[in-house]
């Protein structure tokens, strides 16, 4: 799954899928909605029951982080992965002050494009397609500084190289 070739637009799903799986003999992954999932739901292999969480039914928006701190307090003992698109991860980043304030220590990647990716997609395809930027783009955010900010440590990584490091910086990190 970890294709170690670099592309030009960043860190790509299946390259962080391959890099937990090597990094982790188990966890337990929250994945939040939008085009992300859907190569989530194909390449993630589930070691255990329950260990791959997401709001499928529905697809509800913005639901990874809450996910995340959900599956951090029923298994307090287990590592927990957030996967969530920055649209989504937008829609309830406060709930990183819950997650420290409550000490939950996680992984949270946001994979950011500057856009609500899976809206701008259905937005362009069909018989009624059309699509305004100024709906589904916004500017840049920095989610390690949005982090830290709220009591969590914050790393921003620009490609694939830089991403065992990271998780390798968030494992030794003493807080959440």
């Amino acid at each position: 799954l970890a294709n170690k070739q670099i592309y030009s637009e960043g860190v790509l799903v299946n390259q962080v899928l391959g890099q937990l799986d090597s990094h982790y003999s188990s966890y337990i992954l929250c994945n939040d909605i939008g085009t992300h999932r859907h190569v989530t739901a194909v390449y993630y292999r589930a070691k255990n029951t329950c260990d791959y969480i997401t709001s499928a039914g529905f697809s509800s928006f913005g639901t990874g982080l809450p996910l995340g701190i959900g599956a951090k307090l029923a298994s307090p003992d287990r590592n927990v992965v957030v996967i969530a698109g920055d649209g989504g991860f937008h829609s309830n980043s406060g709930e990183l002050e819950t997650a420290s304030r409550l000490g939950l220590k996680m992984t949270v990647i946001v994979m950011n494009n500057n856009t609500n990716g899976l809206i701008k997609r259905y937005q362009l395809y069909g018989p009624n397609a059309r699509q305004n930027p100024k709906s589904t783009d916004f500017t840049s955010v920095s989610f390690a500084n949005l982090a830290m900010a709220n009591g969590c440590q914050g790393i921003k990584i620009n490609d694939f190289s830089e991403l065992k490091q990271a998780l390798l910086q968030a494992d030794s990190y003493q807080g959440p």
